[in-house]
């Protein structure tokens, strides 16, 4: 169908009025001539974040695919150790190769998404991949180390003071993990909708971060209380002499189940983080300008951070609860290396029997 025909003194007298507006923000081209069609405007491809960006996902997907690689022999070489030495104990042994496993599987596919980020040559797509893409790799980097205690504990022959400098050192590391997290939202946000205001939607990511290191030292406050409340209940069961099970029993357990929900949570993460990019990938490039669907955008913001952080949480709560000897005064743990002395009012054992 023939376009219609434009005077161009009427378009004139409408810009000037204020009716039309600037015409190079117009997705079509205005022709003046009768017979010529409307041209659509083309799309900026290859749009590698160059232009209207101070930093370019595209540029560091090489390197943090290699870096996701690495991590992921690490955890390699791990498991080929769990299954080769014998541990001195093997509940220990067993939950650390279960947090290898999911940690390498998380770590391969993070590592081939940022591969395929590579490639990328839609620049709104690819920050979308790199926000989903960038928490998993902090995530299951802290699962590393949350395996890394439990295979201290299973082959370490000591008093636990590697096993208490690598728990506070995976506390630290989360929450720098936390930190890169809400800035990776509130930059994702930023960077695809540079056209508005995003200052409550950031107070919110901000606060959620606050919030979620309030949270943690509250379980873990709740967390030392309760192991101290059931190690007196056992210490005067056991002076009573009563049938309950030995302390290691419900310590065990405990240790077990926060495993196995650790594992369960983070293999869920998995999986719907990479189904959210395998999502996006399909969306083609049109879609994609001149701005994506807001809300789009701020779901794959929030999944980006609560997700990651729900995972965080069972990490930490997965870690190797505080041995009941490290508590106890030094003295109480050189008394099994003291010399048994008698008292001197008190007669020996050789002076008590009878001539």
């Amino acid at each position: 169908m023939a376009a219609r025909h434009i005077r161009p003194w009427s378009v004139a007298a409408s810009l000037r009025r204020g009716r039309l507006g600037p015409l190079k923000n117009k997705p079509h081209a205005l022709t003046a001539g009768r017979g010529e069609s409307v041209a659509s405007k083309p799309l900026p491809l290859p749009d590698l974040c160059q232009h209207h960006h101070d930093w370019s996902p595209i540029a560091a997907a090489s390197s943090q695919s290699a870096m996701a690689a690495v991590l992921a022999g690490f955890v390699f070489a791990g498991i080929v150790a769990v299954l080769t030495v014998k541990a001195q104990k093997d509940d220990n042994a067993d939950r650390a190769l279960r947090l290898l496993l999911t940690a390498f599987f998380g770590l391969a596919v993070t590592a081939y998404l940022f591969a395929d980020l590579a490639g990328e040559q839609t620049c709104p797509r690819a920050e979308t991949e790199e926000v989903l893409a960038g928490g998993m790799l902090g995530t299951f980097a802290v699962v590393l180390m949350t395996s890394l205690t439990w295979l201290v504990l299973a082959y370490e022959e000591g008093d636990g003071k590697i096993l208490d400098y690598l728990r506070k050192l995976i506390y630290l590391a989360s929450g720098f993990v936390v930190l890169l997290l809400t800035t990776n939202s509130e930059g994702y946000l930023s960077a695809v909708l540079q056209y508005g205001s995003h200052l409550v939607v950031n107070i919110l990511i901000y606060a959620t971060g606050v919030a979620w290191v309030a949270g943690l030292v509250a379980v873990l406050a709740v967390r030392r209380s309760r192991l101290r409340q059931r190690e007196e209940r056992q210490k005067a069961a056991q002076d009573h002499r009563s049938s309950e099970p030995p302390p290691s029993t419900a310590i065990r357990s405990d240790a077990d189940l926060t495993v196995k929900w650790c594992t369960r949570l983070t293999l869920c993460y998995l999986a719907v983080s990479a189904l959210t990019a395998g999502v996006a990938l399909s969306i083609p490039a049109e879609s994609w300008y001149p701005i994506p669907a807001p809300w789009a955008v701020y779901a794959a913001a929030w999944t980006a951070l609560l997700l990651p952080l729900a995972v965080l949480m069972s990490a930490a709560l997965a870690l190797p609860a505080p041995s009941p000897v490290g508590r106890q005064p030094r003295c109480l743990r050189l008394s099994a290396f003291w010399p048994l002395t008698a008292h001197k009012d008190s007669p020996s054992q050789d002076e008590s029997l009878p001539a």
